[in-house]
Order: structure tokens, then sequence, then C-alpha cells
């Protein structure tokens, strides 16, 4: 196996024979909004979860880029609780017209 870390804004790589012997029931790499919400609901289902993200946080362009309503207001779902969620802290985080 590869291994690729970052230090001082370069990418080192190196072999590694490291062995993982941890067993999952779902892995999702890349933790976009979608791959969040199927490891959120994987998770909440019971299930070992492994999620694998190359940025700092987990959500995409939802959370790293303060883009929250692209998904043109389906309802249901962890949506809605992150709707809800997100207009009980609109005061803190958000300006008028972003939430609705």
């Amino acid at each position: 196996m590869k291994k690729y870390s970052m230090c001082e804004k370069r990418i080192r790589s190196e072999q590694s024979s490291q062995i993982f012997d941890e067993q999952y029931d779902v892995v999702v790499v890349g933790l976009g909004v979608a791959g969040a919400i199927a490891l959120i609901s994987a998770a909440r289902r019971g299930m070992r979860v492994l999620g694998v993200e190359p940025l700092s946080c987990m959500g995409g362009i939802g959370t790293v880029g303060g883009i929250h309503f692209y998904y043109y207001g389906t309802k249901g779902g962890i949506q809605t609780e992150l709707d809800q969620r997100c207009r009980a802290i609109k005061g803190d985080y958000y300006t008028d017209g972003v939430m609705s």
C-alpha cells in the first residue's frame, strides 16, 4: 500500500506495509454532501462505518463552500434535520436571505 501525507504544503508518498485488521460494514470515500449523508445514515442504522475525506471537514460545497440550498428544497430525511439545525443557528452564522 502507498501512504500519502502532506507536510509544509508538500505531498510525500512512501510504501507502507501496514495491515488494516478493522472490518466495516460501509466504507464511504468522499464525504461531500451525498457521502456524508450516506455515512451518517449507515451509522444511525448501527453499521460500522469508515469515512475517507481529503478535505478538513465533511460536507463538501455544502459546508466548506457555504452553499446550502442547491438541492432545490427537497424535503425529507437528513436534509430536513440539517435545515432545522441551520435555522436554529441562523443568527450566528448566516446572513439574511441565505436561509428561507
